[in-house]
């Protein structure tokens, strides 16, 4: 499943990061890497973007960069 797909308060292991360039590179800078572990933590109220908890903090992305993110629920 993709990381947007997690439902909230659920968690998951990053498995892949798909795509190239900038979009891919932020979400890593942001310590979203393979084994990484994240929670989706808090929708908006409209939906997007929602605040995910990777490594103690708390991040936000919007649903067109969580659908680059492979995770395992865990």
């Amino acid at each position: 499943m993709t990381l947007d797909e997690l439902p909230h308060r659920s968690r998951a292991v990053v498995v892949r990061i798909d795509g190239a360039g900038p979009g891919r590179s932020r979400v890593m800078d942001l310590g979203l890497l393979p084994g990484a572990e994240v929670t989706a933590h808090l929708p908006s109220p409209l939906g997007d973007p929602t605040a995910y908890l990777v490594r103690g903090c708390l991040i936000a992305l919007r649903r067109d960069q969580a659908r680059l993110i492979q995770v395992r629920a865990t």
